[in-house]
């Protein structure tokens, strides 16, 4: 299981300040929203705490049953970031969700098979054959996060995942958010604008305002503090 820990954050885009002194604790297994408006730091954030990049001062830590890991590829690969847009390729669904568990080593059969799975829990094991460059938006973003899900992250970033989403599928994933928080055995920051769903997939969250932590702890504290 990993915990995160972000120490006085800071980072800069072109010379621009994005974050200031970010400061977070995210426990292992915990299920922990980022909540605020667009340009608020939400996504540089998230790409921080994915060891996606580096901050321009302060660190990100992450500590596997309560000791520090080191950062290295074999960390990387237990930490998945859902991107907002999803990028798939040319080829079946259950190839592009097949291919995580692949290039870090599982056979083809078990590579399949964990795909499989991944559809089944995002409940679109029916599109598994068809070419991924048909689908709809919303189809997209279900394979990716079964994408994410067939690598069996340790921790999983989800970046706005449902903002493209009809509701019938913002429903169903926040359905599979939701079963992964009550199991917990996987590590859950979830990045939204909407605080109500926030409160849906998580008991405690930071708001986020021009790159500053201006409150952490359970949502309901958030609203009223204006997460909205």
């Amino acid at each position: 299981m990993i915990s995160l820990r972000a120490a006085n954050l800071s980072h800069c885009y072109q010379g621009r300040l994005v974050l200031q002194e970010v400061n977070l604790e995210i426990g292992a297994g915990e299920s922990f929203a980022i909540v605020g408006h667009n340009g608020a730091g939400k996504s540089t954030l998230l790409r921080l705490l994915a060891f996606l990049e580096r901050p321009s001062a302060g660190e990100v830590v992450a500590f596997a049953n309560g000791a520090p890991t080191p950062a290295d590829l074999a960390l990387r690969r237990r930490v998945v970031m859902v991107m907002q847009r999803p990028f798939l390729f040319n080829t079946s669904v259950l190839a592009n969700v097949a291919y995580g568990p692949r290039v870090r080593g599982a056979s083809r059969r078990e590579a399949r098979e964990r795909a499989h799975r991944a559809l089944d829990m995002v409940g679109i094991s029916a599109l598994a054959e068809q070419p991924a460059r048909t689908l709809s938006g919303g189809e997209a973003q279900l394979v990716n996060l079964a994408r994410a899900l067939a690598v069996e992250p340790e921790v999983l970033l989800l970046d706005e995942v449902t903002s493209h989403l009809d509701p019938d599928n913002e429903a169903r994933a926040e359905e599979v958010v939701a079963n992964l928080t009550a199991s917990g055995r996987v590590t859950v920051i979830v990045v939204t604008q909407d605080v109500d769903q926030a409160a849906r997939l998580a008991a405690r969250g930071a708001l986020l305002s021009r790159g500053r932590v201006e409150a952490v702890g359970p949502l309901l504290h958030l609203v009223a503090r204006g997460g909205r």
